[in-house]
C-alpha cells in the first residue's frame, strides 16, 4: 500500500517536508514542476507574502515552499491543497497559462497539464482553461490501487465539488461522512471541512472533479 501522509503539525512541519522533499526530488525536474514553481512564486508575490508569511498560513515549511518554487522538490497532493487554500487558488491555476478569453477554447491531449503525486502516484489531467475570472476547475484524476491522496485541506472560503466515477471504486471522505462510490456513481459537497480519497480496490481508479468557488 502506498504511505499514507497526516496534514502538516506547523512544529514538525520541517522534518516532515524534508522527508517529501527527498521523496520527490526526481520528480521535480520535469517542466511541469518547474512551471508550478514559478506561478506559486508569482502568485505569492501578487499577494505581497513573504515565504514566512505562506509558511504561517498554509502550515508548509518556509524550506519546502522555497524547494517547490524552486522545483528542487515535488510536492504531495496534501501540501499542495494546503498551499493552494492559502493562496486563494486551485490546483489548476498553478498548472496552466491563462488564456484571453474566447467562445471556444480547445486543449488538446498534448496541450494538458498533468501533475503526479510522488508519493502516491495520484495524477491529476487539467481539462479546463484558465479564464479571466474564472474559477471553475475541471480535473481527470487517476488514484492507482490501494493508495490514497492523504488529507485535504479545508476551503477557507466556500468550494462546492462534484465527482463523477470514471472506472474502480472511490471512496470519499468529508469530515466524518464516508461514501464509497461505484463506477458511473457521483457526489456532491462543499469542501469546506477536510477530505480525502481513497482507492482500496485492485485496479486504478479514474474520476472526474469539478472544483467550482462559490462567489458572493
Amino acid at each position: 500500500m502506498a504511505s499514507r501522509k497526516t496534514a502538516h503539525d506547523p512544529a514538525v512541519a520541517s522534518d516532515a517536508d524534508a522527508a517529501l522533499a527527498s521523496s520527490g526530488a526526481n520528480a521535480a525536474a520535469s517542466p511541469t514542476h518547474a512551471a508550478l514553481g514559478d506561478e506559486l512564486r508569482r502568485q505569492r508575490k501578487l499577494k505581497n507574502l513573504s515565504l514566512d508569511d505562506l509558511a504561517n498560513a498554509s502550515g508548509v515549511s518556509r524550506a519546502m515552499i522555497s524547494k517547490i518554487e524552486r522545483a528542487q522538490s515535488s510536492p504531495s497532493t496534501s501540501i499542495l491543497s494546503k498551499l493552494v487554500d492559502a493562496l486563494d487558488t486551485t490546483v489548476a491555476r498553478l498548472l496552466g497559462q491563462e488564456v484571453r478569453q474566447h467562445d471556444v477554447v480547445v486543449i488538446r491531449h498534448e496541450q494538458q497539464t498533468v501533475l503526479v503525486d510522488p508519493d502516491s502516484g495520484f495524477s491529476r489531467r487539467v481539462l479546463s482553461p484558465i479564464l479571466p475570472g474564472r474559477g471553475l476547475d475541471f480535473v481527470m484524476t487517476e488514484l492507482p490501487a490501494k493508495a490514497e491522496t492523504g488529507p485535504l485541506a479545508a476551503h477557507t472560503l466556500p468550494v462546492e465539488e462534484y465527482v463523477y466515477v470514471l472506472s474502480g471504486v472511490l471512496t470519499v471522505t468529508i469530515g466524518e461522512t464516508r461514501t464509497v462510490l461505484n463506477a458511473l456513481d457521483s457526489i456532491y459537497y462543499r469542501a469546506d471541512a477536510p477530505h480525502r480519497f481513497e482507492n482500496q480496490g485492485r485496479s486504478a481508479c479514474k474520476y472526474l472533479i469539478i472544483i467550482n468557488p462559490v462567489r458572493g
